[in-house]
């Protein structure tokens, strides 16, 4: 009886211990169970939670700004006009705040004695042309075909066709010797006009390229007298009276041309791009 009770308490003990650990293990599954549970549930939760995103490539753009500034606008050209002659302003064809366009008259000086001085260089020029043997400076003969020169070889040919005849008549023992003086005397003379014709046309023929740069600048000096506007704009102040004086160099009118314009400013640091 004491063995087989021994035996009894001793196989309960083994049951206990045996119960004890199932009892464990069961508890660690059920806690791993628990948590493999969770986990699904969790991923879930975040996949619900996930925002849309849109994907854009990088590249490179402007970027237009506006930026208030204070600054003053001006005539991109404005220009004193002077005078290039001497003389009595005669008329006023543009005032205060009108339009003008370039080469427009604007004021019209007193031209009486540069007319004279042109329509006199004219005169002169005219005056050469006729002596050369010419209608216009652009359209000058060759010196051989000048009036003159023409007429002095004439008379040269023919003095030597008589110095020819005589020499032959004087072999022949049919004139005299002085006779055959004479006709080298004329030959002689007959070619010293021929070159002298010669040089006078070469004279005329620089005289007229002297007069008519002349006329031009009389021309010159005569267009000096209309005062024009150098570009198209707007008359920003007259500077000069109806009758006044006035001399080279003399300022007269200040035009401006306002188109374009041009903008001065100073633009503030934080417009400044990095």
């Amino acid at each position: 009886m004491g063995l087989l009770h021994i035996l009894r308490v001793h196989g309960l003990n083994q049951l206990t211990a045996l119960a004890t650990r199932a009892a464990v293990v069961a508890a660690v599954a059920l806690g791993a169970a628990g948590c493999s549970k969770s986990e699904p549930a969790e991923a879930r939760s975040r996949e619900a939670a996930a925002k849309p995103v849109q994907v854009e490539t990088v590249r490179r753009d402007s970027v237009r700004r506006a930026v208030d500034v204070v600054g003053t606008v001006a005539a991109v050209d404005q220009v004193t006009i002077s005078s290039e002659a001497d003389g009595r302003v005669s008329r006023i064809l543009a005032d205060l705040g009108d339009r003008v366009t370039a080469g427009q008259v604007i004021i019209q000086l007193d031209n009486e004695k540069q007319r004279y001085t042109y329509e006199q260089q004219q005169a002169a020029l005219a005056r050469t042309l006729a002596q050369y043997g010419a209608s216009d400076p652009q359209h000058l003969p060759d010196i051989e075909k000048t009036p003159d020169v023409q007429r002095a070889n004439a008379d040269l040919v023919q003095a030597t066709q008589a110095f020819d005849r005589a020499t032959e008549l004087f072999k022949r023992t049919l004139i005299s010797q002085q006779a055959l003086d004479d006709a080298r005397a004329t030959l002689q003379s007959k070619r010293a006009s021929y070159d002298s014709s010669l040089q006078n046309a070469k004279n005329l023929r620089a005289g007229i390229q002297a007069s008519e740069a002349t006329m031009k600048l009389a021309g010159r000096h005569l267009r000096d007298t209309e005062i024009r506007a150098p570009f198209d704009g707007f008359v920003e102040k007259r500077l000069v009276n109806l009758g006044e004086l006035v001399r080279t160099q003399m300022p007269v009118m200040a035009v401006v041309r306002l188109d374009p314009l041009k903008a001065m400013n100073r633009s503030p640091e934080t417009a400044s791009t990095v």
